[in-house]
């Protein structure tokens, strides 16, 4: 392209994916959740600017220790920026629970401790950037291929490990009603069981005092 031929790219998403995909692989962008909505027009769906930048583009490959650790960090932050956004996620029906679950867990926990190499970031389950829905075969996250990806990590891996719910809540009743029954019930448990112990013991207290007052 002619120096004098460009002009502002005015929030077109579209132009910046063909931009950077003429040196750049697809790498399966375009089949993704992400670039299907962005190439629709979707102005939330990321482009590659949005996670690499227009200008000052990191350099994310290298397999030195200090390298990973921020390719990590890197891949879970820039997923965080749009995910943790409540107002955008809400526009576009995305639940916001992997954001708000992801920091409790122990991934989260050792990642924000400053270990981020040591354990998987959203990229590691999810992909870079052909990222595609559970019901996709090819996603992998797919019942098809979750035991292989959760054993890039945890060589033992089985159709048993990959049972466990990296994203459960107890809070939201639609998206893990049993879960948040559970948590209903213990509640409700927990608070009758104190309740009725502390009430007992402010009778046994009364009575005991009024007891020892009269004798007095």
């Amino acid at each position: 392209m002619d120096i004098h031929e460009i002009t502002p790219w005015k929030g077109d998403k579209t132009r910046v994916v063909q931009k950077c995909t003429t040196c750049h692989s697809d790498d399966g962008y375009a089949e993704s959740v992400h670039g299907k909505s962005a190439l629709a027009g979707n102005p939330d769906s990321p482009d590659c600017s949005d996670c690499h930048g227009l200008h000052k583009v990191p350099i994310l490959k290298g397999d030195e220790p200090k390298m990973v650790a921020f390719r990590k960090e890197f891949h879970t932050e820039v997923c965080q920026k749009c995910h943790g956004d409540k107002e955008m996620m809400g526009r576009n029906k995305v639940f916001l629970i992997a954001t708000q679950t992801y920091y409790e867990s122990y991934h989260g926990k050792v990642e924000e401790l400053g270990y981020p190499r040591l354990v998987a970031g959203c990229a590691d389950c999810h992909g870079f950037h052909s990222i595609l829905p559970p019901d996709n075969p090819k996603s992998l996250i797919s019942d098809a291929r979750l035991v292989e990806t959760c054993g890039k990590c945890h060589p033992g891996a089985n159709t048993n490990f990959v049972l466990w719910l990296p994203h459960a809540t107890h809070n939201d009743p639609e998206q893990e009603p049993v879960l948040y029954g559970v948590f209903i019930i213990m509640t409700a448990l927990l608070v009758s069981v104190f309740g009725t112990f502390w009430f007992h013991s402010i009778l046994w207290w009364r009575k005991d005092y009024g007891k020892n007052g009269i004798e007095s």
